[in-house]
């Protein structure tokens, strides 16, 4: 699968890969950083997708520390 910011968070196949697009979306340093952010975020919560907006809200507030 090819990730820009244009993918659709739900048709990502892993975390990593939805917060590879989120970082991407966010762009300058995030999208610098985002395979690390990639990393840390299944290493903390497993490498299958969220599938709701209470687990997607959850790995933003950990890996993008937005609040």
């Amino acid at each position: 699968m090819f990730i820009s910011a244009s993918t659709s968070l739900r048709k990502c196949k892993s975390l990593g890969d939805q917060v590879r697009v989120k970082a991407l979306r966010l762009g300058g340093g995030w999208a610098e950083a985002r395979e690390n952010l990639a990393t840390e975020a299944e290493l903390w919560f497993g490498r299958d997708p969220v599938s709701n907006i209470n687990e997607w809200r959850a790995v933003k507030n950990e890996v993008f520390r937005t609040e």
